[in-house]
């Protein structure tokens, strides 16, 4: 065979409801009984089996079509099988010579050699054959000794066929396995060995005891038995050897086409996008009550009681989002002031109390920082109540990047729509050519890798302590990130808030 559609062929009538040929890429598809399946194809010269089990894709090179047909049909027939050996590695039991490594070629003077003493055996046991058989049909079969006359033709007779094998074994393109030749040889021999044996024992007159004759008699059936099993074990032998043996392949990630990739990120792309909008500091002007600002006095609806830790204390300021200073969006809405208080007393292991999200619908213009003041909140540390940072905000639509939370699953759900084969293990960064670092935002989406198991991963906040700001800069020195379920963001409900800090 010297195409795989020459392949195909062959397997399609014992196999055709398992088998597909694409004649446009020349590319077989196989599905085994296990549910691993197998594209068969030749790219860059090479002849190539894509294997993909349990949602990982491997690939094995092929030495040629012969062997590709022997695996295909072994892994059908149930007698080749893949099992995980790790995270990485598959071990294909049952299949071992993909005929890769170096073969073992049959050297000239081998070839002569063997030539030379097949021609000698057949040369020399030809002639005792044609004697033997001259005796055989002169023989008077009513006396017994004819036995003993024509007992060696088995013996010649099996020494005649082994010259034949050596002569083909000089002769073969692929010569015999040594072991396979020497079961046959060997094999032939002790069978012709154990017919002359009986032969000669009972070409005499019968005069022994029972136990001799049944002594004789086990003696010829053991060396026969011998015999045909060494023939057995010749003909069982595989010509392309080992494969009984192991075969581990390890993993390799194969992307997708560069059209699949380009449709893969433009449809991911599409179904991500979303508003968001970019923070930066204002340090030339001060922030008043209402405004947008980090840390400082905070607009508050004195009806509310003030967000407290567990021990009572007043949480500072981080952040106050002034929705009607935020461009036209439809995202959020046109009024309503957001605010972002935490514990004074941070470090990495925040409680879900140390952090309030708490959003004023209806803002009273008529609030006086001396009222505010009266409340007596206590600043982050070193940051003095009345220096705040004024901020603003740029609209920008953004999609998915490839280290949020849900990226990889919104990869894998849109390869599957467009029936795009993918490795489980590919992430969507392996597909974007660059990563940028998305900046102090709200809403949109930033890095949240450590928390992949968590509904709340709706971005609302992220503040880089790299911005211009004191709070930022010298209190906090962490990023810090708020998240929400999608529909409490919808829904203007923050009760439910995760806060993370890098």
């Amino acid at each position: 065979m010297k195409t795989i559609k020459q392949v195909y062929n062959k397997l399609s009538s014992a196999y055709d409801s398992q088998l597909s040929y694409d004649e446009h890429s020349a590319a077989l598809d196989v599905t085994a009984p296990s549910g691993a399946k197998i594209k068969a194809f030749e790219e860059g010269g090479q002849l190539l089996a894509e294997l993909y089990f349990e949602g990982q894709t491997f690939r094995q090179q092929v030495g040629s079509m012969n062997i590709l047909f022997a695996f295909i049909k072994e892994l059908l027939d149930g007698r080749v099988t893949l099992v995980r050996a790790s995270e990485t590695l598959i071990r294909i039991d049952g299949f071992a010579d993909f005929g890769l490594g170096k073969k073992k070629r049959f050297s000239a003077v081998g070839r002569i050699f063997s030539i030379i003493l097949g021609v000698a055996a057949v040369s020399f046991f030809g002639p005792l054959i044609v004697y033997g058989v001259e005796l055989l049909l002169e023989s008077d079969f009513s006396d017994r000794m004819w036995l003993y006359d024509c007992s060696p033709l088995a013996v010649a007779a099996a020494c005649f066929v082994i010259g034949i094998a050596f002569i083909h074994h000089g002769f073969a393109k692929v010569p015999m396995p040594f072991s396979k030749a020497w079961s046959f040889g060997f094999g032939t021999a002790l069978a012709g060995i154990s017919v002359m044996e009986i032969m000669m024992t009972l070409s005499g007159e019968l005069t022994g005891t029972s136990a001799d004759y049944i002594g004789v008699a086990i003696v010829f059936f053991i060396v026969l038995s011998l015999g045909i099993l060494f023939i057995w074990l010749g003909l069982r032998r595989k010509d392309k050897s080992d494969h009984i043996a192991s075969h581990l392949l390890k993993r390799i990630p194969i992307l997708p086409s560069q059209e699949e990739i380009e449709l893969l990120l433009k449809t991911v792309k599409e179904k991500t996008l979303r508003e968001s909008f970019a923070i930066s500091c204002d340090t030339e002007n001060v922030p008043g009550l209402f405004d947008s600002k980090l840390g400082g006095l905070p607009y508050w609806d004195m009806s509310m009681l003030y967000p407290e830790t567990e021990d009572g204390m007043k949480m500072p300021l981080l952040a106050q989002i002034n929705l009607s200073q935020l461009p036209e969006n439809s995202s959020l809405p046109r009024e309503g002031i957001l605010q972002f208080f935490l514990a004074s007393y941070y470090d990495e292991d925040f409680a879900d109390s140390d952090v309030k999200v708490v959003f004023h619908r209806n803002v009273n213009t008529a609030l006086t920082a001396a009222e505010v003041e009266r409340l007596d909140i206590y600043p982050f540390f070193d940051v003095e109540s009345d220096d705040e940072t004024a901020i603003s905000f740029e609209k920008e639509m953004v999609y998915m990047d490839g280290y949020s939370a849900e990226s990889r699953e919104v990869l894998h759900e849109t390869a599957r729509e467009l029936n795009i084969r993918i490795d489980e293990t590919l992430e969507l960064y392996d597909l974007l050519d660059e990563y940028k670092e998305p900046g102090s935002r709200l809403l949109g989406y930033c890095c949240d890798q450590n928390f992949q198991d968590d509904e709340r991963n709706t971005l609302l906040l992220y503040l880089e302590d790299t911005e211009g700001s004191t709070l930022l800069e010298q209190s906090l020195g962490y990023d810090c990130k708020f998240f929400v379920r999608d529909e409490e963001l919808h829904n203007l409900n923050f009760e439910d808030v995760r806060f993370e800090m890098d």
